[in-house]
C-alpha cells in the first residue's frame, strides 16, 4: 500500500531496488480481482478443481496439526515423567 487506496512497489519508491513504478488504484484491482473470479472460477469444471484443491489442503493442515499436537502432547508427557522419576531419584 503506498496510501490508502494505491498499490505499488513500496521498495521502488523507499529503497530503490526494484524498477517497477506501476501503480493502481485499490478499488480497480479488486473490482478486477472480483470479476475474474466471477468469470472464470464460477466456470463448472473450475469450481469443482477448486474446491477439490481446496478441500485436500484443508485435510492436510488438520493432519498436520493433529501430528503437532500429538508431538506436543508426548513431548509433555515425556517430560512430566522424566521429571517425576528425577525428584523421586
Amino acid at each position: 500500500m503506498i496510501t490508502k487506496d494505491m498499490l505499488g512497489c513500496t521498495n521502488a519508491r523507499t529503497k530503490g531496488t526494484c524498477d517497477s513504478r506501476h501503480i493502481i488504484r485499490r478499488d480497480t484491482l479488486e473490482a478486477s480481482i472480483l470479476n475474474g473470479l466471477g468469470k472464470h472460477l464460477m466456470e463448472p469444471e473450475l469450481f469443482k478443481e477448486f474446491c477439490k484443491e481446496f478441500t485436500r489442503e484443508v485435510i492436510k493442515a488438520r493432519m498436520q496439526a493433529r501430528v503437532s499436537l500429538e508431538s506436543a502432547s508426548r513431548s509433555g508427557a515425556s517430560t512430566a515423567s522424566w521429571t517425576h522419576f528425577s525428584s523421586s531419584s
